[in-house]
């Protein structure tokens, strides 16, 4: 055994833990995934690399349970699930959680916004081209806060992956992977004029091909961040009017949310926005 990286998550918004292996001899005979001393549910990955380079991975869930017959609930409630006793006492906890959020990947077709590229969706699924500068413009405009959370599968070696968000009246993108060389760059892009290699460029791969990948970026009137399966790649601090779209990445509507790939085909699994200041619009195309 060359490597041995195990990961735990508590919840599917929350960070991946690491836990530090140790073994001798050549291999381990088991993986350790730690103590934990309250009913909580558990996800875990194991990534592996034997010294002659073959690789494995192995995903699994399970429950940590106080009784058997009882499923843990999750720490933070959403508003849905939430019963008020009485409303003036709840109303302030009720405000502070985020607002239903809105499946833009069930209100999306292909046939019917623009799009560069072919672009397919089929079981609820929606497949980008593997070419340059694909794009698909996205039925909405966002609010002036948003969270946009995605869940995407490379089904080639992974290239750039592209968000096209909105801060105030101002485009911008956000770029997931790109690989001119060996390791992926990430950033948002443009501020002041500038894209990739400016300040917010983060290095290291992100992504690996027939593997799905949770991706959040959270715009903020004053602050954009960017995470992939956990971990916060870039936390960016200015204003709106340090962003700005390139000519290469611009759609139609100058208000909608898009969908970019480069170079690569992208599986989405989720598309989902959760408003969390002012109010979005869902857009109709024009004939």
């Amino acid at each position: 055994m060359k490597s041995l990286r195990v990961r735990y998550q508590t919840s599917v918004d929350g960070p991946w833990i690491d836990i530090p292996q140790r073994w001798e001899g050549a291999a381990p005979t088991k993986a350790d995934l730690g103590k934990f001393d309250r009913a909580t549910p558990i996800s875990y990955r194991v990534d592996t690399e034997l010294k002659n380079g073959a690789t494995a991975e192995l995903w699994g869930y399970f429950q940590v349970r106080q009784q058997p017959s009882v499923p843990p609930q999750p720490y933070a409630l959403s508003p849905d699930l939430i019963v008020p006793a009485a409303e003036d006492a709840t109303t302030a906890k009720i405000d502070k959680l985020p607002k239903e959020e809105i499946d833009l990947l069930e209100m999306t077709d292909p046939k019917a916004q623009w799009t560069s590229g072919e672009w397919t969706k089929a079981d609820g699924k929606l497949v980008g081209p593997k070419q340059f500068g694909a794009r698909l413009e996205l039925p909405y405009s966002p609010p002036q806060e948003y969270r946009l959370v995605l869940v995407v599968e490379p089904l080639d070696e992974p290239n750039g992956l592209i968000l096209g968000n909105r801060s105030g009246e101002r485009r911008f993108a956000t770029l997931f992977n790109y690989k001119p060389q060996e390791a992926g760059l990430s950033a948002i892009e443009d501020i002041d004029g500038k894209n990739v290699g400016n300040e917010t460029t983060f290095q290291g791969n992100l992504f690996k091909k027939g593997r799905t990948s949770q991706v959040i970026v959270t715009v903020r009137t004053r602050r954009i961040t960017m995470a992939v399966d956990g971990r916060t790649i870039v936390d960016w601090s200015g204003t709106a009017d340090h962003l700005s779209l390139s000519e290469y990445w611009k759609t139609p509507s100058d208000s909608a949310l898009f969908l970019g790939c480069y170079d690569c085909r992208y599986r989405f699994h989720r598309i989902t926005l959760e408003p969390i200041t002012g109010t979005g619009k869902k857009l109709v195309k024009q004939p």
